[in-house]
């Protein structure tokens, strides 16, 4: 599996979801997606992305990895974890 450079983590949350759609694709192998076909409200899972439960967990890693912060229980993670923006949005409410 190919890391994504480090960088430090965007602030704004436009930046944060690019960082997040490219954090995605390569945490999960998805380089046969162009990036701007991966929008905010795309559904991660069978309508969207197309992701089962090992991949969601891989993806809950890399952003708890990347974002230094932590899913508490699978209830936050069911919540937030069905769009790229709903990611963004648990990231901004962890930092604040």
């Amino acid at each position: 599996m190919n890391k994504p450079e480090m960088t430090a983590a965007p602030q704004d949350r436009e930046s944060l979801i690019s960082d997040l759609r490219s954090l995605i694709v390569n945490s999960v192998n998805l380089h046969h997606l162009k990036m701007d076909e991966i929008k905010a409200d795309t559904p991660l899972g069978s309508s969207g992305l197309n992701l089962d439960s090992v991949d969601i967990l891989e993806v809950v890693v890399a952003v708890e990895q990347r974002y230094k912060i932590k899913v508490q229980d699978a209830e936050l993670g069911r919540k937030y974890f069905g769009t790229i923006g709903g990611i963004a949005d648990f990231i901004t409410e962890q930092r604040s």
